[in-house]
């Protein structure tokens, strides 16, 4: 079952993998501190790791 709790961690998680500043995100969860808002994302591993590479091979 999908909730609207689901919803709106994806909705973050997918605004970061398209590059929007963690601080904007954040403007639209509702979360005031990056400690908290970094738990409630889920960004998997690989995505991470292919985003660090781009980022190097500048």
């Amino acid at each position: 079952m999908i909730t609207t709790h689901t919803g709106r961690r994806t909705f973050a998680t997918r605004l970061l993998l398209k590059g929007v500043p963690t601080k904007t995100v954040m403007k639209f969860t509702g979360h005031k501190d990056e400690r908290s808002f970094a738990k409630y994302v889920n960004i998997p591993k690989e995505k991470e790791m292919d985003l660090v590479r781009m980022a190097l091979s500048d």
